[in-house]
């Protein structure tokens, strides 16, 4: 609380104006995030006016305070819309759309009390439960002052309607639905963020999409999702139309392959932060003519990669995330989905792994499905070091589930004579010299290794445990002890921890539901 508050002495009815009204706004706000139910023939989202009631003073305050009026939150009554239009004057108001109450809070003339655009500075109809159609005459009106706005379902309008072409102001555009193609508008050339998702009509020509694209000339967020369908039928010998956006930072699509493809041939600059999703009906082999968009050597201006996550949802989909040596946040993310269920996430991951080089990596996440590693992750810790072993500059993993246990057998291996082999191999470099962090997540720690391959053999019927405590010691003998061990949801016992806590400095556990720490 302010510290105005506690110490003034006299009653809080008689608080200076600047301080009630800061008091008021706070209220105001909250209520817009958290509506609450107000007394009988109050609307839920103003039940702040019951302040209103609490003395003359305290009213007076409000009712001269416009900034108190601008945020209308929809269902409201005509005569309150019209209430709070008049006393926010001349600023600007925000209308947004609420859950619905229950009785008069359903009815028509609650839903859509304005007629025009004129005040309005933000839009919010994203949880509009009306008809599209009944938003077309108010979305026909224009909009000197809009900023942003965000609609799940578009209402029928030509580029020419749409706000009577007259949105100046307007910076952010999010449609859910679109029904047609809308961005030859005036006021697109404005816009910084354009989302839209799902053209349901027919699609525009390619030459039209891309003259779209074209009036882009000050976006920075693009996010385009199921409406790509005119990039399909671009034959990869075609010279595509390039697309230049200066002010882009970021691009999200998705699509089939073949649509994200074409569409990304179509631009110029993609050294930005990328986030793609491609869909097939077939095999991971579909998926050859994205995986330049993809790496490095496709000449973007940061390279090479220093951060590298896999994550599988199910077993046709593999989402891999990267970031670039000179970038603080991951800048790209490939979703993959799939129907062919010969390939696997493993071969994905690997095919992924030799298009995108790992020599330079520094930190890696692998988060695999349980059902789609049975028996490869527990028997595979020299295909895991095929894979993953030229990463002599990684410095921090993540692995879950089966991985991680199949890399607790590769985290002391060593490679001589041009070969990998496990647990310091006379002769041998330690394959990952610089790795200081490991987290496991979801590792039993207390289930035994099985037999049945030659690297493997050796641990066969020795708790996952106990064969990680071997491998940190043997890493702390080879001077390339791990800085922290982080283990989530992994069954570890106090005395098993005390064991670990002797070669590795900072050792972290959470090992229950509560997320409660083992503190030895």
């Amino acid at each position: 609380m302010d510290a105005r508050i506690i110490a003034y002495p006299a009653p809080i009815s008689r608080l200076p104006s600047e301080l009630l009204l800061s008091i008021f706004s706070y209220f105001v706000g909250q209520d817009h995030y958290e509506p609450v139910q107000a007394v009988r023939h109050v609307p839920h989202s103003v039940s702040w006016v019951r302040f209103t009631h609490v003395c003359r003073r305290w009213r007076h305050v409000m009712l001269a305070s416009p900034s108190l009026w601008r945020n209308i939150i929809l269902p409201m009554p005509p005569k309150w819309a019209d209430a709070m239009l008049a006393r926010s004057k001349l600023l600007p108001v925000n209308i947004y759309c609420s859950v619905f109450g229950n009785g008069a809070a359903r009815s028509e003339e609650w839903l859509l009390p304005f007629n025009t655009l004129e005040k309005v500075k933000i839009l919010d109809l994203s949880r509009f439960k009306g008809s599209p159609a009944d938003l077309a005459p108010l979305l026909s009106t224009p909009a000197p002052l809009l900023e942003i706005v965000e609609i799940e379902m578009l209402p029928q309008l030509s580029p020419a309607q749409l706000f009577a072409d007259h949105a100046p102001r307007l910076r952010e555009l999010t449609i859910r639905d679109a029904p047609t193609f809308l961005w030859t508008s005036s006021f697109v050339r404005n816009l910084v963020h354009l989302d839209v998702n799902d053209i349901k009509n027919s699609p525009p020509s390619l030459p039209d999409f891309v003259a779209g694209l074209q009036q882009l000339s000050q976006i920075e967020t693009l996010v385009l999702k199921g409406c790509l369908h005119s990039f399909s039928v671009l034959p990869s010998s075609a010279a595509p139309q390039v697309v230049q956006l200066p002010s882009l930072l970021k691009l999200e699509i998705s699509g089939e392959v073949s649509q994200c493809v074409g569409f990304l041939r179509h631009l110029k600059t993609l050294d930005v932060e990328l986030g793609v999703t491609s869909i097939t009906e077939g095999g991971i082999s579909d998926f050859d003519e994205i995986y330049p968009f993809l790496v490095p050597k496709c000449g973007y201006k940061q390279q090479p990669y220093r951060f590298v996550g896999f994550r599988s949802m199910d077993s046709e989909n593999l989402t891999l995330t990267a970031g670039h040596a000179n970038s603080g946040r991951t800048n790209r993310t490939f979703a993959f989905e799939w129907k062919d269920p010969e390939d696997t996430v493993v071969d994905l991951m690997c095919t992924l792994c030799d298009e995108i080089g790992v020599r330079h990596l520094s930190s890696l996440s692998i988060e695999l499905d349980e059902p789609l590693l049975k028996d490869a992750t527990w028997l595979m810790p020299t295909e895991w070091l095929g894979t993953f072993g030229r990463a002599t500059e990684l410095e921090s993993l993540v692995a879950t589930g089966n991985v991680g246990t199949s890399l607790c057998l590769v985290l002391a291996a060593s490679k001589a004579d041009e070969t990998w082999r496990r647990s310091g191999a006379a002769g041998g470099t330690i394959a990952w010299p610089r790795l200081r962090d490991v987290m496991l997540y979801d590792v039993y720690l207390p289930s035994s290794f099985k037999s049945g391959d030659e690297d493997a053999a050796i641990t066969a019927g020795m708790r996952v445990g106990e064969v990680l405590l071997r491998e940190l010691q043997r890493r702390h003998e080879c001077g390339a002890a791990l800085e922290k061990l982080h283990l989530v949801s992994c069954s570890a016992t106090p005395s098993w921890l005390r064991n670990v806590k002797r070669v590795v400095s900072n050792v972290v556990a959470e090992y229950d539901d509560e997320g409660r720490i083992a503190s030895e």
